[in-house]
């Protein structure tokens, strides 16, 4: 099992500001879905590193974390991936990869017992 979100699905956030959507990323991934603000550590990273430093972090930590491959040449796909023009795809894949992780399961509007059905709030 590999990344299941579209590595065609670029923003304009991941082409502009990389380093936030790393962070935010970064966030998701540490927090299990409860945090999704831009600065975390990897943004500064992905600032003044370079880009492909906070990608391939996220990435092999979402491998680890979700089972995927972490053979040698994922590794080396991932970082050969960032370091060229298809960074910010892959990026926005990534963050798109562990928000779907991380959602609940069934969307609802919440447990019965939070729900105002037929009642003025």
């Amino acid at each position: 099992m590999d990344f299941k979100a579209s590595a065609f699905s670029c923003t304009c956030k991941s082409c502009c500001c990389p380093c936030l959507v790393d962070g935010e990323t970064a966030n998701l991934i540490q927090s299990k879905g409860t945090n999704d603000s831009c600065w975390h550590p990897i943004c500064l990273a992905t600032c003044c590193l370079g880009p492909c430093t906070g990608g391939t972090i996220n990435r092999m930590k979402i491998r680890e974390e979700y089972g995927y491959p972490t053979d040698i040449a994922h590794v080396i796909i991932d970082c050969l991936l960032l370091t060229t023009c298809a960074y910010c795809c892959v990026t926005q894949q990534t963050n798109t990869e562990i928000k779907d992780l991380v959602k609940p399961k069934a969307e609802t509007n919440g447990a019965p017992e939070q729900q105002n059905i037929g009642s003025a709030v």
